[in-house]
């Protein structure tokens, strides 16, 4: 509903040709969805089939791509790994149990955690929006963006909210099996704001028994590994000059990135208080927009669909 029309493959056969074509434009990494149909995840939705997911995953090493897929349940997630995934993007919304804990260990693959979700939701934070609720990252985003996030926390919401204490144990179970975590926000989710909500998921990690030091490599050199950056990710002659100075020891305290003094990208420092009300800014709010709008146009067509068939 969101990003439609794009691409997409009927079967295992269009696998080689489809990965071509992304190749072609220039990706340097492929994404696919898979849904198990358990219902486990915050919503069920028509997916790949493991097979077809199987042949996009060896074209797609044969051209030199890493594969992430989107899943949502722990029986999802190992359903997968025998395809040579190399991502699972998110952390599982029901408990895993120590098998399957033991399978993705084993299998090697890589899991982005975007925990911060649950910023869109009441939880222990209570009622608003967690990133307002922090002086330094409110500061930073603005009354646009502050305003979006407060319209946000106003929605309409289910009476059954996901428990997200069980992706959070999931987590810190995976971490301490010695899978390897990625820092992810699932942004622009209600509540979570691109960049911003990278400081609310280190915070939720070490929250859910993941030490700082780990959380800040989940969101540098371990993501940079895994998706062979290889000019990034750490502080080293030669490589890429992006640098976030913050006031502070993060390594102790991981609330302190939140203190951003300064950025640096590609070695040449950013002037942070020239992105609100900027073109940037207004491209980003005008994007969400757009997005949200034909989301909002679909539902209401399928509603309609929905009521005007007796069968349905």
């Amino acid at each position: 509903m969101m990003y439609a029309p794009f691409p997409y493959v009927t079967g295992p056969q269009d696998a080689a040709a489809f990965v071509a074509d992304r190749v072609a434009e220039g990706a340097t990494h492929l994404k696919v969805l898979y849904d198990d149909g358990t219902g486990g995840g915050p919503m069920p939705m028509p997916s790949l089939d493991v097979p077809t997911i199987a042949a996009l995953v060896e074209a797609a090493h044969r051209a030199g791509l890493v594969v992430a897929a989107h899943v949502s349940t722990a029986r999802g997630a190992v359903d997968l790994l025998p395809t040579g995934v190399d991502v699972l993007a998110h952390v599982p919304f029901d408990p895993l149990t120590e098998g399957q804990v033991e399978a993705i260990a084993e299998a090697g693959v890589a899991v982005i955690t975007t925990l911060a979700v649950a910023d869109g939701f009441p939880g222990e934070d209570g009622p608003g929006v967690p990133l307002l609720a922090r002086p330094a990252l409110a500061r930073l985003l603005g009354p646009a963006w502050s305003g979006v996030l407060e319209r946000q926390a106003d929605r309409w919401m289910s009476p059954e909210l996901p428990d997200f204490t069980v992706p959070a144990g999931n987590a810190r179970r995976l971490h301490e099996a010695g899978v390897r975590l990625l820092v992810g926000t699932d942004a622009p989710n209600p509540g979570t704001v691109h960049g911003a909500s990278v400081h609310r998921e280190l915070e939720r990690l070490v929250a859910a028994g993941i030490g700082p030091a780990a959380a800040l490599t989940a969101a540098t050199a371990r993501t940079a590994d895994v998706f062979g950056l290889r000019d990034r990710g750490r502080i080293r002659p030669g490589l890429r000059a992006d640098l976030v100075l913050v006031d502070g020891r993060p390594d102790q305290d991981i609330t302190s990135t939140q203190q951003v003094a300064a950025v640096w990208k590609q070695g040449v420092r950013a002037d942070l208080g020239t992105y609100v009300g900027s073109a940037d800014e207004r491209d980003g709010l005008a994007a969400l927009r757009a997005q949200t709008e034909k989301v909002m146009a679909a539902v209401r067509e399928r509603l309609a669909e929905f009521h005007g068939n007796p069968r349905s």
